[in-house]
């Protein structure tokens, strides 16, 4: 037995400096140049991390197994510090571009769907959620180009959520959208199948956001 005991003491021994390695490696990785790239397509980069993660969680699994044996041999458990750091920079990069990738499906979505069938409340959910996404980007990833363009993209639809439920109002008689459509100098149909979001931008309708609130009043 304490002959057994101390070939696994001494294999747990010579296994932590490269489990550590590897961790160190995984970390290394992480500041591919791809994940601050603007070019680069979403899925590309989400395939890199997820590699990434799959490596992680197998070497989370692996220094959990270690300290399993080491508790049993009644010796010292190794800490892997590095390992929670490195995830957690990971969890951040891999919310960036998912968010990156969701946001662009989502937006395509709502800039052909026609305006009488948005769901404002649900809009306005979304947009909260992407903006906390792109200030914890902010914080964590102070330097990466990725974020401020996700920022700009989530801040052009911050301004069309009161436009839209303005717009929305199904007390809107014939002669208010004349008024809209006098004020800012666009001709459009308000009706359930060619009045887009997209319409909405192209007419700049934000211009009179104001204008457009009163007489939705």
């Amino acid at each position: 037995r304490d002959a057994t005991s101390d070939r696994v003491h001494e294999r747990c021994s010579a296994q932590v400096p490269s489990l550590k390695k590897k961790i160190n490696l995984v970390r290394e990785k992480l500041d591919d140049p791809i994940i601050a790239s603007v070019h680069e397509k979403p899925s590309t980069v989400l395939s890199f991390l997820e590699s990434n993660q799959d490596s992680l969680d197998d070497l989370r699994k692996r220094s959990e197994t270690l300290a399993d044996y080491q508790v049993a041999l009644g010796l010292d458990v190794d800490e892997y510090d590095t390992l929670d750091e490195v995830q957690l920079d990971l969890t951040l990069k891999l919310k960036l571009w998912r968010g990156v990738k969701e946001w662009s499906q989502l937006t395509a979505g709502w800039v052909v769907q026609a305006l009488l069938d948005v769901d404002a409340a649900e809009m306005e959910k979304q947009v909260n959620l992407y903006t906390k996404t792109v200030f914890q980007a902010q914080k964590g990833m102070p330097g990466n180009p990725v974020v401020p363009r996700l920022k700009d993209s989530v801040e052009t639809f911050t301004p069309l959520l009161p436009c839209v439920v303005n717009l929305r109002n199904t007390n809107l008689q014939e002669r208010h959208w004349d008024e809209i459509q006098e004020i800012c100098g666009v001709v459009f149909k308000m009706d359930a199948e060619s009045f887009t979001l997209s319409n909405l931008m192209e007419a700049d309708l934000l211009k009179y956001a104001e204008d457009v609130e009163e007489i939705a009043g």
